[in-house]
């Protein structure tokens, strides 16, 4: 702690690790604020990971979130509660090199990196009933089958008229494919082939219902996941909750 004195009066404030206040006397003082510990913690640089890492498919997901995320009590709307329902869920981080030392000086992009969990991944989160969809793969010829096995009068949550959509997902391609399968009390088959930026080997498969307004959905199911062979394994951490 040390007094200060200064030609442009009154000062008070935080500057840097420095924190200037003003005691009962009136005199000006200055204290370290202290280590910044916390930021530069193991926990810390996983959660800033995990949230990069959700944070990258949000900017290519905004159809998918704006359909998926329209807001109620329990979830935010849009970006936010796409981040919520992802960040600390539906991600995995790991040392890149478990054998360099980690510290102060680290730089975090060299130390870790991250990858969605297309299994735990939401593309939609609500309190509807989850749709009762199953799924065929035609690999050759890069089309998928959607058998909607609908339902004939309306339960809580749950309602004829509920509109059922699915995604398919590319992590490694950026690219994605919206796809309407009608209503839920509709037994129906719907065909359809896959975007050509989509790879069969690195895709995930989801689908969710909506109100036939919109502003409520449900959970998304995720029905299918395939992901390309990379070396994920190695010391690999499930991010914990964000400190």
């Amino acid at each position: 702690m040390a007094q200060i004195q200064s030609i442009l009066g009154n000062i008070k404030g935080k500057f840097g690790h420095v924190v200037i206040y003003r005691n009962k006397e009136g005199k000006s003082l200055m204290r370290s604020s202290g280590s910044n510990h916390k930021i530069h913690s193991e926990a810390r640089k996983r959660s800033i990971t995990a949230f990069s890492t959700v944070a990258h498919c949000k900017q290519w997901l905004q159809e998918v979130i704006r359909l998926g995320f329209p807001g109620s009590k329990q979830i935010p709307k849009g970006n936010a509660g796409f981040m919520h329902a992802n960040a600390t869920a539906a991600t995995v981080v790991w040392r890149k090199d478990s054998r360099t030392p980690s510290g102060y000086r680290s730089k975090l992009i060299k130390e870790y990196e991250g990858y969605v969990d297309p299994i735990k991944f939401r593309i939609a989160a609500g309190v509807l009933e989850k749709p009762d969809i199953t799924l065929d793969i035609n690999a050759t010829g890069r089309t998928l089958t959607f058998h909607n096995h609908g339902i004939s009068y309306n339960k809580i949550d749950c309602f004829t008229t509920d509109r059922i959509y699915a995604a398919v997902l590319s992590f490694s391609t950026y690219s994605y494919q919206i796809i309407e399968l009608g209503i839920r009390s509709t037994n129906s088959e719907t065909t359809v082939s896959l975007h050509p930026e989509i790879p069969t080997g690195d895709m995930a498969v989801y689908v969710f219902a909506t109100r036939a307004d919109g502003k409520t959905v449900s959970d998304s199911v995720c029905l299918h996941a395939s992901v390309g062979d990379k070396e994920r394994e190695r010391d690999k951490i499930i991010t914990e909750k964000f400190q």
